[in-house]
């Protein structure tokens, strides 16, 4: 990137929200003090927490053309907000687990990363609330018990119900001793494949299952990998819904299953390094296929990733979804296992995480809300990751690196999430976007969904730089600018 450029515009006008699409109106005042928020339709509100109608549901269902994206049923790009709820179907009764997906759908997520079997992390693996186990004796070698998937099944229609899928982890192998890769390894190919036959049989007309193979894990013994791919085949020969992979943090799913015909969904995994290289690395695997985040670091499970100030849980989504990304998957503790277990410590409870009077432990969750209402809002399909810096020419600060952008030339369209004032002054080139037209820019607060600092360009304006970030309503210095054809005055 290159370094300096003229100062930053500081400009002000109006926005208006209608639906989750962005409408700006507002004309260029050179001069205006910058940072007054004109704060319209707070994502955080009782707007963003209300449910979309049921008829307005949709489920993975096919690969695009282009292999990069998801689509639904009616052939719409499907951008995944999905939650971690590992430890859902083993901890949790009928009653929690409707208040669950009640307050997540609530939020605008639509997904939610499960374990089938849960054999650590709930209170008496790998029995159910109600104390049933999933197989009648040793796991995967002996008959499934019927009682306990009958309530799989309850849960299965309640997601459906609510516009939820479940990223459902048939055989969680586990990063070291806490997951079934032991069973996996004991038992034959055959048992594995038939009981991925017995799950796809059994959930074929589910429409809201996106499977996932594996699990925390990427170097897999022989026994292992055979074990998950008969499973994935058992699948894949009586149930139509799509296939992705887990592998461990730094690996994605492609670097374990990639040799497999069956892996249909690619997934990036970065809780050390920059999620959005992480991203952009696994969307660039060969051959194409759409990609998401599944896990990253986790709230309340590091210092940096705290409620009261948690940049790095935000950054974690935008990075994904502008590095060519379909989503992201959330994580929280200890809501991932519900109260089950600590192997990290934390405050609050799982249920304060979602709902919190005071609103605090539930902020990295009303943050996804935002990130569901803006993205949705813009035609994210469209974006393609500035990975060859067109659009993003310049940034001058010590956090440079971190500055993720996307930009589509056939809807005149860019996004930049800056992760931190310590990125300096990052500079567009406008006319990258392809348009003859005048370019409105506006900054979002990517904790609240205010919007301030908005400026309309014409398009032959060249190389921008974009207000300064300040702070937001986080105390944080994270901010989302968005680029787009300005209305006709």
């Amino acid at each position: 990137m290159k370094r300096g450029g003229r100062p930053p515009l500081r400009l002000r006008c109006r926005a208006i929200v209608l639906g989750s699409a962005l409408l700006l109106v507002g004309t260029l005042a050179s001069g205006a003090r910058a940072g007054t928020a004109n704060t319209v339709d707070s994502a955080t509100d009782a707007t963003c927490r209300a449910n979309e109608p049921s008829d307005s549901f949709s489920f993975p269902s096919t690969i695009a053309a282009d292999g990069r994206h998801v689509l639904d049923g009616s052939g719409n790009p499907w951008l995944v907000v999905g939650d971690a709820g590992w430890s859902a179907i083993a901890e949790l009764d009928r009653d929690e687990f409707d208040w669950y997906l009640d307050q997540l759908a609530s939020m605008r997520f639509n997904a939610v990363l499960v374990s089938l079997i849960e054999t650590s992390y709930s209170s008496h693996p790998p029995a159910n609330h109600d104390g049933e186990v999933p197989f009648v004796g040793d796991l995967f070698q002996s008959r499934p018990n019927e009682t306990y998937w009958e309530l799989v099944d309850e849960y299965v229609a309640a997601a459906a119900a609510r516009g939820i899928t479940l990223l459902a982890t048939p055989a969680y192998l586990g990063y070291a001793t806490d997951g079934v890769a032991a069973a996996v390894a004991a038992a034959t190919q055959r048992q594995m494949f038939d009981y991925g036959t017995f799950l796809g049989r059994r959930y074929a007309d589910s429409p809201n299952i996106m499977w996932v193979v594996g699990g925390d894990r990427t170097d897999l013994s022989d026994a292992e990998l055979a074990g998950m791919d008969a499973m994935a085949q058992g699948i894949r020969s009586v149930a139509p819904q799509l296939i992705a992979g887990h592998a461990a943090g730094g690996s994605t799913a492609a670097d374990v299953y990639g040799e497999f015909d069956w892996l249909q969904v690619n997934t990036s995994y970065e809780s050390e390094g920059d999620p959005a290289v992480a991203a952009r690395r696994a969307v660039a695997q060969q051959p194409t296929r759409p990609t998401f985040s599944i896990e990253g670091v986790y709230e309340q499970e590091r210092d940096d990733a705290l409620p009261s100030g948690n940049a790095l849980l935000r950054y974690q989504a935008y990075g994904a979804i502008l590095s060519g990304g379909f989503g992201h998957v959330f994580g929280n503790n200890p809501r991932w296992h519900f109260g089950a277990s600590n192997p990290y410590p934390y405050e609050g409870t799982w249920e304060l995480s979602l709902e919190d009077p005071r609103g605090q432990l539930d902020r990295g969750t009303s943050h996804q809300c935002v990130v569901a209402k803006i993205v949705g809002g813009l035609p994210w399909a469209n974006l393609q990751p500035d990975v060859d810096g067109l659009f993003v020419v310049g940034a001058d600060g010590p956090e440079a690196a971190g500055v993720a952008a996307a930009f589509s030339t056939a809807d005149s369209v860019g996004a930049v999430y800056v992760p931190s004032s310590d990125a300096g002054t990052v500079t567009v080139e406008v006319s990258a976007l392809g348009t003859n037209s005048d370019i409105m820019i506006v900054r979002v607060d990517p904790t609240n969904g205010s919007v301030s600092d908005m400026a309309r360009l014409p398009a032959e304006s060249g190389e921008q730089p974009l207000p300064p970030p300040g702070t937001n309503a986080n105390g944080d210095t994270d901010w989302l600018y968005i680029m787009s054809p300005a209305p006709t005055p």
